[in-house]
């Protein structure tokens, strides 16, 4: 999250200029839970499971980033936050609510990634609040109370992320070769 920060944290830095640099930096809050319950590990409280929790300290940390000294002498010339990007906000397990990654996502400087049919339900019954401002403390609690489950946040996270990377990486190479067998088609 501080990656952009860092590199913009000089006024008149090369680059894009910083009155023009207005981005998002992606943020999967559903998959910490994902990888717990897939460990039948889900941790049930106000926010049910991991995932809001995680978000939730997340957001936190972003509005730090973006609100110390560091922000107050680049916000003079112009700078922008980088939004959190929530992806993957579509509800996968029918026993949730079909609105329940949405609902718990909203928060000033967000932009979610939103399937249609869960946007159609959230316009239907979905609750419009800033959720991800509400009970912190509770989300500390959550998060505190998975090395009691032998759940290593650190753990579940670096997975995905290793899976994430794999990913990508498969789907690259498989672009790459489409578009090389099309190059050595062409006449």
């Amino acid at each position: 999250m501080d990656v952009r920060g860092r590199s913009r944290s000089r006024p008149g830095a090369p680059g894009i200029p910083i009155e023009c640099d207005r981005s998002a930096g992606p943020v999967g809050s559903a998959r910490p839970a994902n990888g717990c319950n897939r460990r039948g590990l889900a941790v049930r409280h106000p926010y049910r499971w991991d995932a809001a929790a995680h978000a939730k300290l997340a957001y936190q940390l972003y509005k730090k980033l973006f609100s110390g000294e560091r922000w107050r002498r680049l916000a003079p010339h112009g700078a922008q936050t980088q939004r959190l990007l929530w992806e993957s906000t579509g509800t996968k397990n029918k026993a949730y609510s079909d609105v329940l990654y949405v609902e718990e996502l909203i928060g000033l400087d967000t932009v979610s990634t939103i399937p249609p049919a869960t946007m159609d339900a959230f316009r239907d019954h979905g609750r419009l609040r800033q959720s991800l401002a509400e009970d912190v403390a509770g989300a500390h609690a959550v998060m505190n109370a998975l090395p009691a489950l032998c759940v290593s946040i650190d753990a579940v996270t670096g997975k995905l992320v290793e899976d994430g990377v794999r990913l990508f990486i498969e789907a690259a190479d498989r672009r790459y070769a489409a578009v090389q067998g099309r190059l050595s088609n062409t006449p």
